[in-house]
């Protein structure tokens, strides 16, 4: 639609004083929907307005707030590179590496010490019974053979690195092995009274992509776009996805499959919980720094 088949009096200015970058940008969401609009340049600067037809004003600018909302979430604390940088931690390497590196020497020792895996793996009977509840934790740093430690090992340096990203690396550390802890736990009580039985860091691995579904989660909820549902729904159905491409296992295979997902489950809500309370946080900080 042109100039010559509108009247410019049957036009609304929805954006006024706009920098070229931030017409574009807002031009582009209100062409997503499916509505026209026009770029103008005022005469005695360099800024711009932005106008759509009357009919489509109100729906137009409700999506447009719900973008400006969005951009918000992303970037909590201000659109300068440096106010997004203070709400990304460090990756965690040196904790990465500690962790890596206690594993490795307990698979060592455990070698050495064959009553370490039946004292300190995970079992129904010794949790429910004996009371021994240290093991759900315990177990997640014993492991069945070298393949088995390795394949944790790399698997964590794929996920761990992006929680301890969003949360801060101790955070993160301690987020994902609660949630192997809980994950391990509920798994035995699951199968309790009868007997069971396993070891490996698998669940807490499970429990860091949980977290990182549960944090996109987060995001997905705030937003109020005509998307949301759509948006709310793909970083968990994408965990979902990996769940099953990497959790499942084969049939006849020794694949905890019922621990990755109660691993991944305790992480999507505590991933949640957490991306929302860290927003809280970032919310109290901006008021104050309003006030001061």
């Amino acid at each position: 639609m042109g100039e010559n088949e509108i009247e410019w009096d049957q036009l609304t200015q929805l954006g006024d004083s706009l920098d070229l970058n931030n017409a574009d940008e807002q031009s582009l969401v209100i062409l997503a929907m499916g509505e026209a609009c026009w770029i103008s340049q005022k005469p005695d600067d360099e800024t711009y307005g932005l106008h759509v037809e009357t009919t489509a004003a109100e729906k137009v600018s409700v999506e447009l707030a719900a973008y400006s909302e969005e951009q918000a979430i992303w970037q909590p604390i201000g659109g300068d590179v440096e106010a997004r940088a203070a709400v990304l931690y460090h990756s965690g390497w040196m904790i990465f590496f500690l962790w890596a590196g206690s594993v490795g020497v307990i698979f060592y020792f455990q070698g050495q010490r064959a009553g370490w895996v039946d004292h300190f793996a995970n079992s129904s009977t010794a949790l429910f019974d004996s009371h021994e509840w240290w093991r759900p934790f315990t177990s997640l740093f014993l492991h069945a053979d070298l393949l088995h430690l390795l394949g944790n090992i790399l698997s964590a340096a794929f996920f761990v690195p992006f929680v301890s990203r969003a949360l801060g690396a101790v955070r993160a550390w301690l987020v994902i092995l609660a949630c192997g802890t809980l994950g391990n736990f509920l798994t035995a009580w699951t199968h309790y009274p009868g007997e069971y039985l396993s070891i490996g860091a698998s669940t807490a691995i499970f429990g860091a992509l949980g977290i990182l579904a549960g944090i996109g989660f987060s995001g997905s909820v705030r937003a109020s776009s005509q998307r949301r549902w759509m948006r709310m729904a793909a970083p968990v159905v994408a965990g979902f996805i990996l769940l099953g491409l990497l959790g499942g296992g084969a049939e006849g295979g020794n694949t905890d499959v019922m621990a990755h997902a109660f691993g991944f489950g305790s992480g999507l809500i505590s991933g949640f919980a957490a991306a929302e309370l860290q927003l809280i946080m970032i919310d109290s900080r901006r008021s104050s720094e309003r006030e001061i």
